[in-house]
């Protein structure tokens, strides 16, 4: 392959990959929801330095993000400005890793980086997402750049400012922005043990970078603690404890073992790049042998990252999202040598082969069965493990439902499997990195562009919405209980509702009960363990099932007598809308 022909490959196939389905989807939950929202309240409020979700403060995502959000809304729009920043920050850490491989090796170096970065599963994945994660990585590699092009290539003074500059915004979404920071300890200890000559002594611009690390952040808090705003004041001391250690928050799923992303998440998060890696070692001893300082200081950079992420007590899967461009550097100079061995080649066809022919398999046996007669509380994180789910085709068939999976795109599954086991038997061995290539844009697209579509319909909350406000005369009250963002998106009048995220859960029902009966003309909606438990049994509008529950539109007329409350409610919050 002719070097210059290598750039326009990665490029075209990571806009295949990256852009797949792009616009044609609202936001999804966990987390996209509230951020698209709390951006949307910004743009119609102008409350930029003190963020709402619903008319409450949001301090569990970091600023920048939602100033990025909401330009990027002002800009083009709710569904595609979501997306956009993810989807920039995607291209921009391809860009930056390319560039940096070429740089410190050659171009079939950076080729072959790209390559195995566009091909993980979670960087393509969170590309497509509209959470803070993309954006996050793209100022940890942009820090990581920087400093790289000074320490190892340098010194560049300029680009040594860049990285501090990188991990200064970072620092206003969370305080792993910092990770850049580590490399200057293999650089280091291979300046000490004689491995590189790129002595950098003492000079004044090193105080500047620490400026800049400190100035950005700085601003930023020094706004807040000069404004007089009631709401600005609250939420200082509510981002205190939030930022910037915390990134939305956490909940007991989210405590795992020390070896949580070395065992359970680098496997599926890297492949199929895991598939190759014992036979990376070899170049990697060579080069090493010939003291490669910029691949030392990349494997050491991931290990340590990876190690203070393990060490932490909250851990989350997209948190390992940076380690995978530093893995992806490493692997550029030896991924092209490791193909060239026939064992290596084999176990990517038949790691490949047997994800495809599994995903085959599990879909044929779930098309058309009609889900188990069990209660829908079955998930993936109900403690049974997932290959569990794969056995049973009822089962299955549940927990695409309780997920919101369509039934569209079990089909759509079974194609993409289908097509990518036929290419790599046409393919086979010799020819396995293209024609993996090949599937997994092949998959991307066929998802992208035939799924997001239909799965949108009951992931983004907008068939309840649509049925509440069908259901509900045009002057009737809207409250809402046990809320999602998802749902607000999509509603187009005011809604009252009794708190966010409610842990005395029994109260937010009694104080919605409350709200019902002080006016006449209100309805309530509700998800279905609420109804239950103040409400007559069998009462209400049945609106659909989404999120995991069934929602209610329900009247004062059904409540029970030990909910018939006078009392004023404890907590109500009236919001506008945002639009």
């Amino acid at each position: 392959m002719e070097d210059r022909a290598r750039p326009l490959i990665l490029f075209g196939a990571a806009t295949l990959i990256l852009t797949a389905g792009f616009g044609l989807r609202d936001p999804w939950p966990p987390n996209e929801p509230d951020n698209a929202l709390a951006a949307a309240e910004m743009l119609r409020y102008g409350n930029w330095l003190s963020p709402t979700l619903a008319g409450e403060l949001f301090a569990e995502q970091g600023p920048l993000h939602l100033w990025i959000l909401g330009a990027f809304q002002w800009l083009f729009g709710l569904r595609a400005g979501f997306l956009l920043p993810s989807l920039l920050s995607a291209f921009g850490i391809l860009w930056l890793s390319w560039d940096l491989a070429r740089r410190l090796w050659d171009e079939s170096a950076a080729f072959w980086s790209g390559a195995a970065l566009l091909a993980c599963v979670q960087f393509s994945a969170l590309a497509h997402g509209g959470g803070s994660e993309a954006v996050l990585c793209f100022l940890i590699v942009l820090g990581l750049y920087g400093l790289a092009r000074h320490l190892l290539l340098g010194p560049s003074w300029r680009y040594f400012l860049l990285g501090c500059g990188g991990c200064a915004l970072g620092l206003m979404i969370h305080i792993s922005a910092l990770f850049p920071l580590l490399l200057f300890l293999p650089w280091a200890w291979s300046l000490r043990r004689g491995w590189t000559d790129r002595r950098i002594g003492w000079n004044w611009r090193w105080l500047l970078g620490a400026l800049v690390l400190a100035a950005i952040p700085a601003a930023w808090l020094s706004l807040l603690w000069l404004s007089d705003a009631e709401a600005v004041s609250s939420y200082r001391l509510a981002v205190l404890a939030a930022w910037p250690l915390g990134a939305g928050t956490s909940s007991w799923s989210d405590l795992r073992p020390f070896w949580y992303y070395l065992l359970q998440v680098a496997p599926w998060a890297c492949f199929p790049l895991t598939l190759t890696l014992p036979w990376m070692r070899h170049a990697w001893r060579q080069r090493l042998g010939q003291r490669d300082t910029a691949l030392f200081c990349m494997l050491a950079w991931a290990g340590a990252v990876l190690f203070l992420l393990s060490i932490s007590q909250v851990k989350r899967a997209s948190d390992f999202l940076p380690v995978i461009p530093a893995l992806a550097l490493a692997c550029g100079p030896a991924l092209s040598a490791a193909l060239q061995y026939k064992n290596c080649r084999r176990t990517l066809w038949m790691g490949m082969m047997a994800i495809l022919v599994v995903v085959l398999v599990a879909m044929l046996r779930v098309y058309g069965v009609a889900p188990a007669d069990e209660p829908a509380v079955i998930s993936l994180s109900d403690g049974s493990p997932f290959w569990l789910n794969l056995l049973s085709p009822t089962r299955l068939a549940l927990l695409l439902t309780i997920n919101s999976i369509h039934p569209v795109a079990v089909p759509l599954l079974i194609v993409a499997s289908a097509a990518g086991l036929a290419g790599l038997l046409a393919g086979g061995g010799r020819r396995v990195a293209a024609v993996t290539g090949c599937v997994i844009v092949g998959v991307w697209l066929l998802l992208g562009w035939g799924a997001f579509s239909v799965l949108n319909e009951g992931r983004s909350g907008k068939t309840i919405t649509a049925a509440a406000q069908a259901a509900a005369p045009d002057h009737a009250e809207l409250g809402l209980a046990d809320w999602r963002a998802q749902l607000l998106l999509h509603i187009n009048r005011p809604v009252t509702h009794f708190g966010r995220l409610r842990a005395d859960r029994r109260q937010e029902i009694l104080d919605a009960a409350a709200w019902l009966n002080g006016a006449p003309g209100r309805l309530l909606l509700a998800p279905e363990e609420y109804r239950s438990w103040c409400f007559k049994n069998e009462s209400g509008t049945l609106l659909g099932y989404a999120h995991r529950r069934n929602w209610y539109l329900l009247g004062p007329e059904m409540l029970r007598p030990e909910c018939q409350v006078e009392d004023a409610p404890k907590r109500v919050v009236h919001f506008p809308g945002w639009r």
